[in-house]
């Protein structure tokens, strides 16, 4: 594994589950090493500040000039680390319900089973690329009508949908989270689709790590990240109780991710999760969908469920 981060490239032996226990131990290694040199700098400097001008004035200059040799220990990184929380909106006891659905574009894609999803499902969706997963959202979202079948939305839902390409693609439907615009700043264009004046909204964007001048860049010129960071931000100040998303990690680094997916178990509302990161689909999914040969595989748990019953299938 190779890091690029505080202007530095590091290498990580072994897969990603090692470079994150390796990564905690490296940091911690390197706060511990830059506290005690830290604490020599300033008892040295401390001496040479009270003894340079007396009879200890030559040891103070000895005392400098290995100072001033030392090689000193870079500082730890520290991950700037956005703040995220969904609003939440009242929500019926059945958010959304579907019977005999068939969905695809010009042709069927795939069957889906009976569905009926309640305050707290988090549903999970897995399959290859070009299976169905994006249009299964699409269609939740009423961006698609199904080609059979019937979908009905409770009388109290409000869906969002967010899409992995950030919103940037021509057609956008009622649910989608508002795109940006790329010749605004970004506090223009989120008091353009969110009035909640310029005090809350700059509160907001620092949260999302849009600090100072920052809140000044053209929607434009942000890199994947930060506008995947923003489109999030918009989604999170909407009360909500069915949150549609389509690979919502895309874009966001490690610190990020972790923020969203505690984020996401705390949200109280229901979910439905296109993703193939595994890790947040073991921490959020109650349930998990497998789309294999044009229908879908339906597990309880999250993705290690998936894993154990394919294992029991192959051993049999």
């Amino acid at each position: 594994m190779i890091e690029v981060a505080g202007g530095t490239i590091e290498e990580y032996p072994g897969n990603y589950t090692q470079y994150t226990k390796l990564r905690v131990e490296r940091r911690e290694r390197r706060r511990r090493e830059f506290a005690a040199q830290k604490a020599y700098i300033d008892h040295q400097e401390e001496f040479i500040r009270k003894y340079k001008a007396g009879q200890r004035a030559r040891e103070a200059r000895g005392r400098q000039t290995r100072l001033n040799r030392l090689e000193r220990v870079t500082p730890p990184t520290v991950d700037r680390k956005p703040r995220l929380r969904f609003a939440s909106a009242p929500a019926s006891r059945v958010t959304l319900k579907g019977v005999g659905l068939i969905i695809g574009r010009d042709e069927p894609l795939l069957m889906v089973p009976p569905l009926t999803i309640v305050p707290g499902e988090r549903i999970a969706v897995i399959g290859p690329n070009g299976s169905g997963k994006s249009t299964l959202l699409h269609t939740l979202a009423g961006d698609l009508p199904p080609l059979d079948g019937t979908l009905t939305l409770g009388p109290r839902s409000v869906r969002r949908l967010y899409r992995q390409d950030l919103g940037q693609s021509i057609e956008h439907g009622a649910a989608d989270v508002p795109a940006g615009e790329d010749d605004r700043t970004v506090l223009a264009d989120l008091l353009a689709t969110h009035p909640v004046g310029e005090e809350r909204a700059r509160t907001l964007l620092g949260s999302l790590l849009f600090s100072g001048d920052d809140t000044l860049k053209l929607v434009g010129a942000l890199s994947g990240g930060e506008r995947a960071r923003l489109m999030m931000g918009k989604l999170a100040i909407e009360e909500t109780n069915l949150l549609l998303l389509d690979e919502p990690t895309n874009h966001l680094d490690i610190p990020a991710q972790e923020v969203l997916e505690a984020a996401l178990v705390k949200y109280p509302g229901a979910m439905v999760l296109v993703t193939h990161d595994r890790a947040l689909i073991d921490a959020v999914a109650t349930r998990t969908w497998a789309i294999e040969d044009g229908g879908i595989r339906e597990v309880l748990g999250g993705y290690s469920a998936l894993q154990k019953a394919r294992d029991r299938e192959r051993h049999k």
